[in-house]
């Protein structure tokens, strides 16, 4: 299924051993199109892929204590609310995927 959608591609392997690759290290979830066979697949990877990554933040978090000092102050876990515009949304996602773009 993630071949199908472009995630990953085949790479030669040996005997029955299918390996796989990601693609890209920007993953875009949205569905391709406008049918809703398109629509229900981008729901169940983005349903899968917020369960992968709430089971890597629980594992973090649980691990916290055992990283060095320095990954610990430099790393947390929080939230924030703001008011913004669709544009002020739209650049740090513009930046995020060209990496580029960044400083």
């Amino acid at each position: 299924m993630l071949g199908k959608y472009g995630y990953v591609e085949q790479v030669p392997g040996s005997g029955k051993e299918r390996p796989w690759r990601s693609i890209s290290l920007r993953q875009d979830l949205s569905a391709p199109g406008p049918e809703l066979e398109d629509r229900l697949d981008a729901e169940a990877a983005t349903e899968a892929f917020l369960e992968h990554e709430f089971d890597r933040m629980r594992s973090w978090q649980r691990l916290r204590e055992s990283e060095l000092e320095e990954w610990r102050d430099a790393s947390g876990l929080g939230g924030s609310t703001m008011w913004i515009t669709a544009e002020d949304a739209t650049d740090p996602r513009r930046d995020l995927a060209d990496p580029g773009a960044l400083p």
